[in-house]
């Protein structure tokens, strides 16, 4: 066989084999895909008991939420329908019998001539400051110089005010007129004076 009739054999066997190669790679179809991953295992519903004990911690923890403001003082009494010229020293010396007292604070109304009346606080102070403000009520009842005393414990009804007529003054309400505690005492002194000197005979 000739060099001619070699290459000839060897170009065919080269074309067959070829032909059937991709006729066997047209014919066989792809692999399959890799199977998918299996599914998660579901997760177990949530203990409805240990959500109820985060929420106890929660609301039982003071370091937690807005921080809610004490307006009363355990160691506080409110008097009321004290005479008008009632001063400190005498409603200190009432009731200091108590305790011992830490202030006094004397208010003086004027409104109606015929009935001018006067309230106060009295605060006591110590370690036995709220026992000795419990047993200052007793005396509510009690007829002091012609007038039934209101004695009760301070409910922080007053501080309560201040202090939300404070936060509505510093929003910019103009409707409240805030007063500081200076000016509050500035203001009482007036009106006292203005009452002692009204009530002096012109000369």
């Amino acid at each position: 066989m000739d060099n001619f009739s070699l290459a000839s054999s060897t170009t065919y066997y080269c074309s067959t084999f070829s032909e059937k190669l991709w006729l066997t790679r047209k014919l066989s179809p792809p692999p399959p895909p890799p199977p998918p991953p299996p599914p998660a295992p579901p997760q177990p519903p949530p203990d409805s008991s240990a959500y109820k004990t985060d929420l106890d911690e929660i609301e039982n923890n003071s370091d937690l939420g807005p921080t809610r403001i004490e307006y009363k003082d355990k160691g506080k009494i409110f008097v009321g329908n004290l005479p008008w010229w009632i001063t400190k020293n005498e409603l200190e010396e009432l009731f200091r019998q108590f305790g011992p007292i830490k202030k006094v604070i004397s208010i003086k109304r004027y409104n109606d001539t015929e009935r001018n009346m006067g309230f106060g606080f009295v605060i006591y102070g110590g370690t036995t400051a709220e026992n000795s403000a419990m047993k200052a009520v007793e005396f509510d009842g009690m007829e002091f110089h012609g007038r039934i005393l209101t004695v009760k414990l301070d409910d922080g009804r007053r501080m309560k005010e201040k202090s939300a007529d404070r936060a509505r003054w510093i929003e910019g309400d103009d409707t409240v007129d805030y007063k500081s505690k200076w000016e509050e005492e500035r203001h009482v002194s007036r009106k006292e004076l203005k009452n002692v000197l009204g009530t002096q005979p012109k000369n």
